[in-house]
Formats: C-alpha cells, sequence, structure tokens
C-alpha cells in the first residue's frame, strides 16, 4: 500500500441534483482531531466550511475511546476499512447509518516493477543500499512508522536472535518518527545488547540490518523507491501488535 507518512486533507466539489456542494475527505485523522473542539493541538479539520463532513479513520483495538461515538456522530458520514471497523464504531455509539466500509486501496500503477534503467538511476543515489544489498540471499522488508504498536521491538529481537552475520540475509526498515525524535539504529542496538549483554563488539554477532528513513532528512529515500524495494523482498514482515484492517 502507498503510504504517505502523514494525515492528508481532500476538498473537492461534486455535483447533486443541480448544486455544487463541498465535500471534506479526513484521511487517516482520528476523531480527537476534528471540528473547533479538538482534543489536541493539530491544524483546522475541516479547514472550511463544508455542506458534507466525511470522516475517514479506524481504530486499532474492539472499543473506541471514550468520546469518539458522538465526536464520530457529527459527521455526516465515516468511512472505515473492515466490517470489523464497522463494528467497531457501531459498538462505541456511532450511528450505523452514517458508517460505510470502503476498503483500503492500491494503486498498481505506482507499485508497478521499475524498469532496469529507473531501477539503475535509484541505486546510483544509494550506494549504501546497493552494498548492503549485494550477494544477499535472503531480503526482509519491513515498512512501519516508529511506535510500540508496530512491533519494532519484536522484529529487532526475532531478526537478531534468528540470524547471524553468516546467514547471508538483510532486514531494510523504512520508518519515521511518530510524535517522536527517536534515533532508530540506538534503539536497535539497544535491542541487541539485550539480547548478547556479556558482547563487547556487538556488530560482530549481528546479522545486517539497515534502516531507512521515510521522512525529510540527510538520508530519506524517496517514495520513488518503494516499488523497487517489494520488488526485490523475499519476504514483506509486520510484526505488528493491532491493525484497524
Amino acid at each position: 500500500m502507498r503510504n504517505t507518512y502523514q494525515s492528508l486533507l481532500f476538498v473537492t466539489q461534486v455535483r447533486v441534483d443541480d448544486v455544487f456542494v463541498s465535500l471534506i475527505f479526513i484521511d487517516a485523522l482520528e476523531p480527537g482531531a476534528w471540528f473547533e473542539d479538538a482534543l489536541f493541538s493539530t491544524p483546522p479539520c475541516p479547514s472550511s466550511p463544508s455542506s458534507i463532513l466525511i470522516g475517514r479513520t479506524m481504530f486499532e483495538t474492539s472499543n473506541l475511546p471514550d468520546g469518539w461515538g458522538e465526536r464520530t456522530n457529527r459527521l455526516d458520514m465515516v468511512w472505515v476499512p473492515t466490517s470489523f471497523q464497522k463494528g467497531v464504531f457501531e459498538k462505541g455509539g456511532v450511528e450505523g447509518s452514517k458508517i460505510h466500509v470502503i476498503g483500503e486501496a492500491v494503486d498498481p500503477i505506482f507499485l508497478s516493477p521499475p524498469s532496469p534503467s529507473s531501477l539503475t538511476q535509484l541505486m546510483n543515489q544509494f550506494p549504501h543500499l546497493q552494498e548492503a544489498l549485494e550477494g544477499k540471499e535472503t531480503v526482509f522488508l519491513s515498512v512501519f512508522k516508529w511506535e510500540k504498536r508496530k512491533g519494532w521491538d519484536l522484529l529487532l529481537k526475532s531478526y537478531f536472535s534468528t540470524f547471524s552475520p553468516h546467514s547471508n540475509t538483510l532486514l531494510i526498515i523504512v520508518t519515521s518518527n511518530y510524535h517522536s525524535n527517536h534515533n532508530f539504529y540506538k534503539l536497535a542496538y539497544q535491542i541487541a545488547k539485550f539480547l548478547y549483554p556479556k558482547e563487547d563488539d556487538i556488530e560482530s554477532v549481528l546479522p545486517e540490518f539497515l534502516i531507512l528513513s521515510s521522512t525529510s532528512s540527510p538520508n530519506a529515500i524517496p517514495q520513488s523507491l518503494l516499488p523497487f524495494l517489494y520488488s526485490l523482498a523475499h519476504a514483506v514482515v509486520l510484526p505488528t501488535r493491532g491493525e484497524g484492517f
């Protein structure tokens, strides 16, 4: 799935019975961010007066937080990704007639395998990635925002304890900070130190791994690199503790 790692707000107009109606599509935002009485500091949402409000959201557990039902009922519609989520929102007090199941989308054009020429150009921009991939028999890929729910600690513990420097494997993590400013490698090596407390040269016992930032930083990767990473991976791993779909 194409992921921009940020909340997006789309505003458009459609014609209904010869009247133009403004629609607000709120994508990847939770109800606490909606309306003037938002529960935390966030840009105004919706950002302009609208005739119809449509919320696009989900929650990764079987119950809604207090107040979400009431806030969601202030919308004209709410779009959730699965029938499971529809049940969660209904149980949380949202009117069933307002809830619509709109599945997650995939952009097949964007995710098409890159051409050899474009692949070469991309790889030349990231020599550290090209070097890490050289000769690897198995490549694992995991894409997520860096938070406990996504299970980054479980992923690293499993990888570090299962494979060795001689396994000829590579774990590629594409990630971004989420309301934080973590040093990803520092946290990864803390996990390794926990697993191998008596090891002075910790890198000598670890299988190879590479952490790539998906947000603005000197080493950030462009979105255009993602289709290539998905196509070269032998396995995409998702050690999440919970998802809304």
